[in-house]
């Protein structure tokens, strides 16, 4: 990052001669791209835009003949350090494709482990996750289980509240349902909807647990921008309770039936 601060921002002179040479060498891009600590995602595309420009850039800083240039020049010369600036850039790719793959308000930690998994055939990350599979694939659809006794032990290391027997009854007699089975539905509707606390409380414990748990700090990081929309310079004087009510309408994610609140009311008309 200091070698492509030295480039971009030193000074007006230098970015504008930069620009200048990778014009004139037809390279792929015109200019670097400078990180941001508040964009997460920038650090990948810095170190991105960097490797497709390090032959050009290293052109660049030898024509320059400088005092400053020199250990940077060293630097991209230097096999084993570009070997490592290799494998940053690759890496931090890798993440940004999980981390884009993690956003949304309706993530559950069962579409967490999904993209992980797939990211695991790349890297081996996040072996360590408490959540087995058993207990995710009895989340995702219950019916797919077939080592219950595996599934229990599974949960019992998670949630120490459960009972390993009754989980394995009420999983079995869940399985025995007809109607569930042959309700296509996604799993947060299923264990909220389609499945009662009074027939399996433990199973419905153990998935709303497991499916409000944050499978990425997407909401909370698009909660703070939206506060810091609202609470801005022009309106500094926003009491707490006013700011969490703004919040709330900012980000529920459901809307007003207006129709039916029209309906409700009479038109008064003054004569």
């Amino acid at each position: 990052m200091k070698l492509v601060n030295y480039l971009r921002a030193s000074s007006a002179l230098q970015h504008r001669l930069l620009r200048s040479f990778l014009i004139e060498v037809n390279a792929t891009f015109d200019d670097l791209l400078l990180h941001n600590n508040v964009r997460w995602l920038s650090k990948g595309k810095v170190l991105e835009r960097f490797w497709a420009l390090r032959k050009e850039l290293e052109t660049f800083l030898l024509d320059q003949k400088s005092a400053k240039a020199k250990p940077f020049v060293d630097f991209m010369k230097n096999e084993e350090e570009m070997e490592v600036v290799a494998f940053l850039t690759d890496i931090t790719s890798h993440i940004n494709d999980l981390n884009l793959k993690l956003q949304g308000k309706n993530s559950t930690v069962c579409d967490l482990m999904s993209a992980i998994r797939a990211f695991q055939r790349k890297l081996e990350v996040f072996k360590y996750f408490p959540l087995g599979k058993q207990v995710l694939l009895c989340i995702e659809n219950p019916f797919l289980v077939k080592s219950i006794a595996e599934f229990s032990t599974e949960a019992m290391k998670v949630f120490p509240w459960a009972n390993a027997a009754n989980l394995q009854t009420e999983l079995i007699e869940l399985q025995e349902n007809l109607a569930l089975q042959e309700s296509h539905c996604d799993p947060v509707t299923f264990w909220t909807k389609m499945v009662t606390a009074a027939g399996v409380p433990l199973l419905q414990k153990m998935a709303l647990q497991i499916l409000t748990m944050f499978p990425s700090t997407y909401c909370c990081e698009s909660a703070f921008s939206t506060m810091n929309m609202v609470k801005n310079a022009y309106s500094s004087t926003l009491t707490n309770e006013h700011l969490h009510q703004c919040l709330r309408l900012a980000l529920t994610p459901f809307k007003p039936k207006f129709k039916q609140l029209v309906a409700q009311r009479r038109c008064h008309l003054s004569h």
